[in-house]
């Protein structure tokens, strides 16, 4: 193996066939651009302490790299520096990191999981493009940019939890996460520092539509940054696909059923989110809507109707016996006829 060594910089390592291992000399500062690239055996290398920082590509396509110690005086990785390393399992950024670079991990397949320091305020664009194997990620609470693509492909992400600092999620962020389910943002309700964490709507989020003969899915896209803007101003008359809203403001009516701004939004329109909660059998939201008493003659029947279509989908009869029941107590039926046909 050779070094090139110059001004305490590793500029270009010279691979020899079947090596393994790699340990850097003491005293170099900086892996150069590409030092490594392409060096398919490489299954493990130490970097020494008195390295500062891995420049752009340095480990790009290292396909059989497994583990690699970064030492805590890094603080810049740059762009594709452990792109296309298909078999490095786990990585622990240092403190003082302050950006993941563009591409930094892509097509990391079998990332299993990596630790971001408080440092890190920005993931840069597709920085964990198709880590298939990541389940999850911890983001610092300084943390205010995630990229576009960020962590696209990223095929068993499950949950991730925003820090309430976060203001820039770019475009197709979690695009292709199709085992995503969770995405919470801490949510201000008071004025002495108090949170709530509500689950956001995913971008492609998909609602069914009853069509005459049949259904219709639909996508929906709302940028989550949109959604989030919406919870921390509670301006909910601000304009965007309808379903995300709707089902936003149930989940924060389950966390929070007496904030004031809310509850008026939601009693100004009442009969359309009602008919969505019922829709897609929001229970909670549904019992406390009911707690309202704006059910009367005019309406019950019709949402009445809805919760049976509802338990036919589902096969959780709840919401129809439910308003079965208020009707009967508090409305009372037209007829015998009338009682048995619900």
């Amino acid at each position: 193996m050779a070094f090139e060594i110059e001004q305490n910089i590793l500029k270009k390592y010279t691979e020899e066939d079947g090596v393994t291992e790699i340990s850097i000399p003491d005293g170099v500062t900086e892996i150069g651009e590409s030092a490594f690239k392409d060096c398919k055996h490489l299954t493990s290398i130490h970097l020494p302490d008195s390295v500062t920082s891995i420049g752009e590509a340095a480990f790009f396509s290292c396909k059989h790299l497994t583990h690699i110690h970064i030492s805590n005086r890094v603080t810049e990785i740059k762009r594709r520096a452990f792109a296309g390393c298909e078999k490095l399992m786990n990585i622990d950024i240092p403190d003082g990191v302050t950006e993941i670079s563009k591409f930094a991990f892509d097509f990391c397949k079998n990332l299993i999981s990596i630790h971001l320091p408080d440092s890190v305020a920005k993931i840069g664009d597709n920085a964990f493009f198709h880590c298939e194997c990541l389940t999850s990620i911890h983001l610092p609470e300084n943390m205010t940019e995630i990229g576009a693509g960020a962590f696209s492909g990223c095929a068993n992400l499950t949950t991730i939890c925003l820090p309430e600092k976060i203001t820039y999620i770019r475009k197709l962020a979690f695009s292709g996460c199709g085992k995503l389910k969770e995405i919470f943002i801490p949510v201000p309700v008071s004025g002495n520092g108090e949170t709530v964490k509500i689950s956001l709507v995913p971008e492609n989020f998909s609602t069914t539509i009853p069509l005459m003969g049949g259904k219709l899915n639909m996508l929906n896209y709302t940028p989550l940054m949109e959604q989030i803007q919406m919870l921390r101003t509670r301006n909910f008359s601000v304009k965007m696909d309808l379903n995300t809203k709707y089902l936003l403001l149930c989940r924060f009516l389950i966390l929070c059923p007496e904030l004031p701004e809310l509850v008026a939004y939601m009693k100004n329109n009442f009969e359309e989110i009602f008919a969505f909660a019922i829709q897609h059998n929001l229970i909670e939201a549904v019992l406390i809507l009911i707690s309202w008493n704006f059910l009367n003659q005019q309406n019950i029947d019709g949402f009445i109707q809805l919760a049976i279509e509802n338990t036919q989908k589902t096969g959780d009869p709840t919401i129809q016996v439910t308003l079965t029941e208020y009707k009967y107590k508090h409305i009372e039926f037209t007829s015998i006829e009338d009682k048995f046909k619900l």
